[in-house]
């Protein structure tokens, strides 16, 4: 599995903290880390309405930056499938790897879980060439999208149009294949049909894995929801601190739900050691939310630093 990931600022603690289950454990922390980033870095910034004020305008000139390379790509991005059937003729390079979205045209036609997905995955392979067997700039074809998506009439069609059912992401350390895309979502006819057509599955401790990623990537979208209710308070202290605290809880539910106790507890440890430094850490006078978090986390940082001197 990846180690690198992408730290927001409320959460390094729990990266560079020890743990006491030892190695083992700061991997997977790292894994929860890389899952959970969007969603800490939305708390970092904001709260809901900010959060959608600057979201309409990132998808606003995301758009535009699409349609600016290609009309096909702007067209099944936004779901317009009269315009991308439409725009499929004049599509100089039918695999092109648009840069904005780093996907390709068939890619973006199979991550549609409607219906209406196959209208555009046929004619793209077979009355413009397509390749099913395509990746695109993070790594992943077509079938990954449509195992994801849990499109059955999709992955029977890229199956039967020569799409390698064990593709792996070169990009990715962890063995990434259709079937472990299939596996992650729960799309279990999926996971079926890729076996029947050979697709290997996966050890045991890949498995484990996926499941653990998959319990925190549902824990992720329960916080994120719950985060665009949450109660804004002028006490800046308080806030910090019942955010982490209702954090830790949608995180521990999740995890004890697939019985992965030890590493509920040790991201809760790792949690009561940054409440520790927030109950120290009063805001000054006219503090911002973000400054405050920034401060707090420039003294857990000195606090683990110098638990880490010899």
């Amino acid at each position: 599995m990846p180690t690198s990931c992408t730290r927001p600022k409320d959460t390094r603690l729990l990266d560079q903290s020890p743990s006491p289950a030892g190695a083992d454990h700061r991997k997977i922390l790292q894994i929860a880390l890389r899952l959970v980033s969007v969603a800490m870095v939305l708390s970092v910034l904001g709260f809901a309405q900010e959060a959608a004020d600057a979201g309409d305008e990132s998808d606003r000139k995301k758009l535009e930056a699409i349609r600016a390379t290609s009309e096909l790509h702007y067209a099944l991005y936004r779901k317009s499938y009269d315009e991308a059937l439409a725009a499929m003729p004049l599509a100089q390079d039918i695999d092109m790897v648009e840069p904005t979205t780093g996907m390709t045209a068939l890619g973006i036609a199979a991550r549609d879980e409607s219906a209406d997905a196959i209208d555009m995955v046929q004619p793209l392979v077979l009355r413009y060439g397509a390749d099913p067997r395509a990746v695109d700039a993070g790594g992943h074809s077509a079938l990954h999208y449509a195992a994801a998506a849990g499109n059955l009439a999709v992955v029977q069609f890229l199956v039967e149009m020569g799409a390698e059912v064990d593709a792996m992401n070169p990009l990715k350390e962890a063995r990434v294949t259709p079937l472990a895309m299939a596996y992650r979502r729960g799309r279990s006819r999926i996971m079926e049909l890729l076996i029947s057509h050979g697709a290997e599955e996966f050890d045991p401790e890949t498995k484990t894995s996926f499941e653990l990623e998959a319990a925190l990537e549902a824990a992720a979208s329960k916080w994120s929801e719950r985060r665009l209710h949450y109660r804004r308070d002028d006490d800046l202290q308080r806030e910090y601190r019942d955010e982490v605290r209702a954090k830790t809880s949608v995180y521990r539910r999740a995890l004890r739900e697939i019985g992965r106790m030890d590493v509920a507890t040790s991201m809760q440890e790792s949690n009561a050691r940054l409440l520790k430094v927030i109950e120290s850490t009063p805001a000054d006078p006219g503090m911002s939310r973000s400054d405050y978090r920034e401060k707090v986390q420039a003294r857990a940082e000195e606090e683990v630093s110098g638990a880490s001197r010899p």
